[in-house]
């Protein structure tokens, strides 16, 4: 779609066509509502409006599920920050980690604000005290990070578990395609 978008001369003299497998037209009729009686009728003829509909769809899916690693990021850094001994994180290879929490669909904020407190637990474990005791430029950072994952998730909902990764999350999302 970038080169497409490229193209100097579409509708003057170029022309683009755009081949998709079986899978991929269903997904774009599905992302773009198209009744039952309509998909047979326009599976040959899906429109570059709905093909582009459905690459910005995707783009803002592929976006939100940034903001969490992002934050994942962000946080590990502001714990870390002048604390060394922070830096070890814990092995999160056990299946009750992994796959043990809620994978219900929640508010892109609430989750970061959950990995928030999961950082804060792991840094109180690491240094033994029953809270984590940061500078004010860290809870700043912290604040943050907090602030712009509910500007840029805002309205936005994603199935987020506490302990799994962007890879296991791509895992799981390829096993529920194969379930549909």
């Amino acid at each position: 779609m970038q080169a497409a978008g490229r193209m100097r001369q579409l509708g003057r003299g170029q022309t683009l066509r755009v081949v998709g497998w079986p899978d991929v037209t269903e997904k774009i009729l599905a992302a773009n509502a198209l009744s039952n009686s309509s998909r047979n009728s326009s599976r040959s003829s899906i429109t570059m409006v709905q093909l582009l509909q459905w690459v910005m769809s995707n783009t803002v899916d592929a976006t939100l599920r940034g903001v969490t690693q992002w934050a994942s990021q962000g946080l590990h850094f502001a714990v870390t920050k002048d604390a060394p001994e922070r830096a070890l994180q814990q092995d999160m290879l056990r299946p009750a980690v992994l796959y043990g929490s809620s994978r219900a669909s929640r508010p892109v904020a609430d989750v970061v604000a959950d990995m928030i407190n999961q950082q804060l637990r792991a840094a109180a474990d690491s240094t033994g005290a029953s809270a984590a005791v940061l500078a004010p430029e860290q809870q700043q950072l912290l604040g943050r990070i907090q602030q712009n994952a509910a500007v840029y998730g805002a309205g936005h909902h994603i199935a987020a578990g506490l302990g799994v990764d962007e890879e296991c999350e791509r895992e799981l999302e390829r096993e529920q395609e194969e379930e549909e």
